[in-house]
């Protein structure tokens, strides 16, 4: 009866444990996608890929403003800093939807500290919804 017992705890701490590491994993892989959401869509903003950034970005803004509206703000928000020389990923954690304007879903907060031909530092933040299968970005503050 006791060896039973024994074994039926090394199982129950086995099964515990790998879902533990399943779960890291997961949330490891769901960092890697979306950070490299954020990356595309940077890629994009400084080839002036229009095309690109408006597929890369969430149809939480895009459906809110039309295309040409949004892509003068955002290629325009980022001129001034010219071309990107170092980006380091500080931030990535789940967003927790405050706002009634986005709807229920997948978000998360992204938060890079960014060295620019034209300026030393500044802190880039986006927000990133899953949509579609894939990540895409809802919002971009420089500061």
């Amino acid at each position: 009866m006791q060896a039973i017992k024994l074994t039926l705890i090394i199982l129950s701490m086995i099964f515990f444990s790998s879902c533990a590491t399943q779960q890291s994993t997961n949330e490891t892989l769901v960092k890697q996608e979306s950070n490299q959401a954020v990356i595309e869509w940077l890629e994009a903003l400084d080839a002036k890929d229009a095309e690109g950034i408006w597929q890369l970005s969430s149809k939480i803004i895009t459906d809110q403003y039309e295309k040409d509206f949004l892509l003068k703000y955002w290629l325009g928000s980022r001129k001034p800093f010219g071309k990107i020389i170092e980006a380091d990923a500080q931030l990535n954690w789940k967003y927790k939807n405050r706002r009634s304007s986005m709807p229920d879903g997948q978000y998360r907060r992204i938060v890079y500290w960014m060295k620019f031909e034209n300026k030393t530092l500044s802190k880039n933040e986006f927000i990133v919804s899953f949509e579609e299968n894939k990540w895409k970005v809802v919002q971009w503050s420089s500061y």
